[in-house]
């Protein structure tokens, strides 16, 4: 749940990293001012988001332009005009017949000419450029993985991850245990497929040394509600969750090539996963990732 009076968790993330402290509670205060104001004035939701998406996003960009792009290019001309005067006089006058390519070619030379010149502010000015196209383009593979790029998933837009709120103690986000998941099962009307899945890593036996390796352990129903099938074998069923079963592993497609040279005989074969026998029944897709933010190097479900 979100709370009320503030602007989605995601938004105010991408502008606490972006803005300059001495800008943040202004500009936050007020988007989330005019945001409410338009949900007030019974806009719909998605009209309030859209807005408030756009108008963060054109911030970012501004941003980024400022600080990563007009700031250095500024410092580098200011820096050439004060101590290489007679240089810039020296830059080949245009004529009027000249072409679009020579020009270009002119300028290209008068740009390598300055910044052989001075090695050491060429460095810097590098230096600056290359960690503000890096944090640019870091800003925007986040912002394309976590709003723009759907899940790959079936369906993905009816899937939601549900935490526990403590609140005597105010703290969000816990993790559910396994008797609040079994009880939501049973009781839950509003989803149709209800999965849970924990880290775990253990240790792996019967190859050239132990090896720990992070894996998730799942329920049951975890495949069936991500709506991915298996490239070899099959996924988890009904059956496997019931005593002496249980002890089913599916492979990710990396740890299957890296370990098992793509081996399709490697089905029904056996593991040892912390001293326990657990039989392969599954490899799942090159591109498949789960969970696809917080936990990716998952190569194995158990």
């Amino acid at each position: 749940m979100r709370r009320a009076g503030t602007v989605p968790y995601t938004a105010a993330y991408l502008l606490r990293l972006i803005l300059p402290v001495s800008l943040r509670s202004s500009v936050l205060g007020d988007l989330t001012e005019e945001f409410h104001t338009r949900r007030a004035n019974n806009h719909s939701a998605f009209t309030a988001h859209t807005w408030l998406w756009r108008e963060t996003l054109a911030i970012v960009f501004h941003m980024v332009w400022e600080r990563f792009v007009r700031q250095p290019f500024d410092a580098l001309r200011k820096y050439f005009s004060a101590n290489n005067q007679h240089d810039w006089d020296t830059k080949p006058v245009k004529n009027r017949g000249d072409g679009l390519m020579q020009t270009l070619w002119q300028d290209i030379k008068f740009g390598a000419r300055m910044l052989r010149k001075n090695p050491g502010f060429t460095a810097v000015a590098v230096l600056t450029l290359a960690l503000g196209i890096g944090a640019n383009t870091a800003i925007f593979s986040v912002v394309d993985t976590v709003l723009f790029r759907p899940l790959p998933y079936e369906d993905s837009s009816r899937i939601v991850v549900v935490f526990e709120h403590d609140v005597q103690r105010g703290a969000r986000r816990n993790p559910v245990s396994p008797a609040a998941f079994h009880f939501w099962r049973e009781r839950a009307r509003s989803f149709e497929v209800t999965a849970a899945a924990t880290p775990w890593s253990p240790v792996i036996t019967g190859w050239d040394r132990p090896t720990q390796m992070q894996g998730m352990g799942a329920s049951v129903t975890l495949f069936r509600l991500l709506g991915v099938a298996p490239h070899l074998g099959r996924t988890f069923h009904d059956e496997d969750g019931e005593p002496g079963n249980e002890r089913v592993v599916v492979l990710g497609h990396a740890l299957w090539q890296r370990q098992f040279g793509g081996d399709p005989s490697i089905i029904d074969q056996q593991l040892q996963l912390d001293g326990r026998s657990y039989s392969v029944i599954g490899v799942m897709p090159p591109d498949f990732r789960f969970p696809p933010f917080w936990f990716t190097d998952a190569e194995f479900w158990a």
